[in-house]
C-alpha cells in the first residue's frame, strides 16, 4: 500500500459519523430483531427518546477500554480477558466462547471448537472500531478484526468481519459503493458470505426493487437462524444499493428485510456515516441524542458518556495504532495529547505477531516474551483408550537470543508421553516444538476440564502457564424398532459412543424406521432448574431421570440455549441426571445436546461431569 496522509479533522468527522450512524441504525432495528418480515417501516417504530443499548456497540466499548488499560498490541489473550471479566452475556457464540475459555481453551480455538454459531453475526457487528483505528489501511483493519472474530467465530463469521473491516477502513479514503464492495470481496474467499453479497448486488441491479431483490436473496441464502451472517451481509449490501446514497432510505431498506435487523441497520448506518457524515438527516439524530446507553451485562469498564467522547477516545488511539503496526497511513495535524497509548510489548513484537500463522485447533496461550501455542488433536477431546497427539511451540519474540527450559506437568489422572521437557537456546524469531501425547485414565466421573501445567524458565525466571485438557462425553448407544412414552431400557447390544463435542454425528447406517438411542449420566454442582436442549434431524424424544420431557419433529435446528423453541425442557433435576435421547430415521445428521442455567440469558452450565454408564 502506498503512503497516504489523512487530515485529522476529516478523519474525526468520519469517526463521529460512523458512531452516530451505528447508533441510529441499531435503535431503528432493535425492536424488529428476528422479525421477518416486519411491517414496512418509514421511521423509528416506536419513536425513541434515547439511544437503545446494543451489543453491536457495547462489545466495542469493552475492547476500547481494554486497549486503553492494557496497551498495544491487540491479541487474543487480551480479548480473552475481556470476555472473562467484562462481558456477562451468553447467547449463541458469546456463550460458546465463554464456555470454552472456562474449560481452559484460548483463541482462536475458542471460536472454532464445538460452536454452532461460527457463522453468527457477533463479530461482523463489532468491526467499526478496527476500521476507525486503522483508517485507510484495510489490511491492518482486517487483521485486527480477524483476531477479534476468532475468539467466538470461525470460517464464515470471520470472513464477514474481514469483509466489513476492509470496507469500513477503506471508506475513509474511497467513497464509491461498488469499489468498496469489490475490495471487501477481494479480501475473502469465495464463501457463503461472498456469494450472498454478490447475489444481493446482482438482484438489485436486475430488479431495481428492494422487495423483489430480497425475495430472491431469501430464496437462495435464507436461513432458519436469523443471525446467520451470510443472509445478513446480503441484506446490508441490498439496503446500501436500494438506498441509492440516501441514509434514511438505505437503513429503512435494510430493516424492512428483517432477519438480524438491529445489526444490519447498525452496520449499514456506520458505513454510510463514514462515507458521508453530513448525509445523516437531523430527523434521524434528534430522537436518540448523543448519550450512549450500555447494557447492564457489561461490567468493569468506564464507557464514554457521549458519542463525542467515544469519537475522541477512538481518535486518540488511532495514531498510536498506525505507528505501532508501521502503517503507511498517517494522520495530519493531530492535536497534542497527554501521553501515548501504553505498549505491552515493543512495536517490533507487535509487527512480528502479525506475521505468525496459527494452525487449526490451536490455543495461543501467551504472546510475549515467548509466543506459546498448543495445537490439539483432531476432535480436541480425548477418550480414555485413545491417546491424543499435541504440539506445544515456544517462539522467541525478543530481539536477542535467550535460554529456555520447559517442562510439562500432567493433571491428576492423565499420562503424558513423548517430549515433555526441553532445554534450548532460541535466537530471535526462532521456535522450539514439543510433541507429546496425553491419555486420561477412566474416572468414576469425568471432569469438566483438567489443567495441563506448562512451566518454562527464561533466563532463570520461572513462568507457569496452563491449558485445558478435555475428556470425551460418553454415551451408551443402541438401536431399536420402536419407542413409547416410557424411557427405553438399555439394550444388551449397547456400545459406548465417545463424543468429542456437543454435536455427535448420527450414524449413517440407521434404517429410516429405526430409532437411535443415546444415554448418558452427568452430575452438576447443585440442584437447580436447568435447561436441557436436545435437537436431531428427525423426530426426537428425550427423558430426564426416566421422565419424558422433550418431544419434537426435528424441524428446528438453531442450537441456542435461549431460543431452542420446542427442543428444550426446564427441569429441576437432582444430580446425578440420566439423559436418554431417541432420534428416528436413517438420514445422517447432527445431534445437539446441551445443559444450560437460566438467568437474564440462558448460559452453558459449568462443572458438568459425565460418567461412562457402560462401565458400571
Amino acid at each position: 500500500m502506498n503512503t497516504r496522509t489523512i487530515p485529522y479533522n476529516d478523519y474525526r468527522e468520519r469517526v463521529f459519523g460512523c458512531w452516530l450512524g451505528k447508533s441510529i441504525g441499531g435503535t431503528l432495528g432493535g425492536p424488529w430483531e428476528g422479525r421477518t418480515p416486519p411491517k414496512e417501516l418509514t421511521f423509528y417504530d416506536p419513536v425513541p427518546t434515547a439511544m437503545l443499548e446494543n451489543d453491536d456497540l457495547d462489545l466495542q466499548l469493552v475492547w476500547l477500554a481494554r486497549i486503553r488499560e492494557a496497551g498495544l498490541p491487540m491479541t487474543g489473550t487480551m480479548f480473552a480477558r475481556g470476555w472473562r471479566e467484562n462481558i456477562h452475556a451468553w447467547p449463541d457464540e458469546y456463550g460458546v466462547c465463554i464456555r470454552n475459555l472456562d474449560q481452559g481453551l484460548m483463541p482462536p480455538l475458542t471460536g472454532s471448537y464445538d460452536n454452532g454459531f461460527t457463522a453468527g453475526m457477533g463479530a461482523a457487528i463489532r468491526t467499526e472500531l478496527w476500521a476507525c483505528i486503522a483508517p485507510g489501511d484495510p489490511e491492518l483493519a482486517s487483521y485486527l478484526a480477524r483476531q477479534d472474530a476468532m475468539c467466538d467465530h470461525a470460517d464464515e463469521g470471520v470472513h464477514a468481519a474481514v469483509f466489513l473491516a476492509t470496507v469500513e477502513s477503506l471508506a475513509f479514503i474511497e467513497h464509491d459503493r461498488d469499489v468498496l464492495i469489490d475490495a471487501g470481496l477481494a479480501a475473502i474467499p469465495n464463501c457463503r458470505v461472498a456469494r450472498a453479497v454478490r447475489a444481493a448486488r446482482e438482484a438489485w441491479v436486475r430488479t431495481k426493487d428492494r422487495a423483489g431483490a430480497f425475495a430472491e436473496l431469501d430464496r437462495s441464502h435464507g436461513n432458519e437462524n436469523f443471525t446467520d451472517v451470510a443472509i445478513n451481509l446480503g441484506i446490508i449490501v441490498l439496503g446500501w444499493c436500494a438506498g441509492e446514497g440516501d441514509f434514511g432510505k438505505s437503513i429503512l431498506a435494510a430493516v424492512n428485510c428483517g432477519y438480524d435487523a438491529d445489526c444490519t441497520c447498525a452496520t449499514l448506518g456506520a458505513i454510510l456515516g463514514l462515507i458521508d457524515p453530513n448525509g445523516i438527516d437531523e430527523r434521524w439524530k434528534k430522537p436518540i441524542g448523543e448519550s450512549i446507553s450500555v447494557g447492564a451485562y457489561i461490567a468493569g469498564i468506564r464507557p464514554p458518556a457521549t458519542l463525542a467522547e467515544l469519537t475522541d477516545m477512538t481518535a486518540l488511539l488511532a495514531e498510536d495504532v498506525l505507528t505501532c503496526y508501521a502503517s503507511p497511513i498517517t494522520l495530519a495535524e493531530v492535536p497534542r495529547k497527554a501521553a501515548p497509548t501504553v505498549r505491552r510489548y515493543p512495536d517490533t513484537a507487535a509487527r512480528a505477531l502479525r506475521t505468525i500463522t496459527i494452525p487449526e485447533r490451536t490455543s495461543v496461550i501467551r504472546d510475549y516474551p515467548l509466543h506459546v501455542t498448543l495445537t490439539y488433536p483432531e476432535g480436541i477431546r480425548i477418550a480414555p483408550d485413545s491417546p491424543g497427539r499435541f504440539s506445544l511451540v515456544l517462539r522467541n519474540m525478543m530481539d536477542e537470543k535467550h535460554t529456555v527450559s520447559a517442562i510439562l506437568i500432567p493433571p491428576q489422572g492423565w499420562k503424558l508421553d513423548g517430549m515433555t521437557e526441553i532445554h534450548v537456546t532460541l535466537t530471535p524469531g526462532a521456535d522450539t516444538r514439543m510433541e507429546f501425547t496425553a491419555l486420561p485414565e477412566e474416572a468414576a466421573w469425568r471432569p469438566n476440564t483438567s489443567s495441563l501445567k506448562i512451566v518454562y524458565t527464561l533466563n532463570g525466571c520461572p513462568v507457569e502457564l496452563s491449558a485445558g485438557l478435555l475428556m470425551t462425553i460418553p454415551f451408551a448407544f443402541w438401536t431399536t424398532d420402536s419407542v413409547t412414552d416410557a424411557e427405553p431400557a438399555r439394550s444388551a447390544n449397547a456400545h459406548v459412543m465417545e463424543t468429542r463435542s456437543h454435536y455427535p454425528d448420527m450414524p449413517a447406517n440407521i434404517g429410516k424406521d429405526e430409532f437411535l438411542i443415546m444415554q448418558t449420566e452427568c452430575k452438576m454442582n447443585m440442584k437447580m432448574i436447568r435447561r436441557f436442549v436436545v435437537q436431531a434431524p428427525s423426530g426426537t424424544t428425550a427423558w430426564i431421570n426416566g421422565e419424558k420431557v422433550i418431544a419434537h419433529d426435528g424441524s428446528h435446528h438453531v442450537s441456542a440455549l435461549h431460543r431452542a423453541r420446542n427442543t428444550y425442557a426446564d427441569v429441576n433435576a437432582a444430580t446425578p441426571v440420566r439423559i436418554t435421547i431417541a432420534a428416528q430415521g436413517g438420514k445422517p445428521g447432527t445431534i445437539f445436546h446441551a445443559i444450560g442455567e437460566l438467568g437474564n440469558c440462558c448460559h452453558w452450565t459449568s462443572l458438568v461431569e459425565y460418567r461412562n454408564m457402560m462401565r458400571r
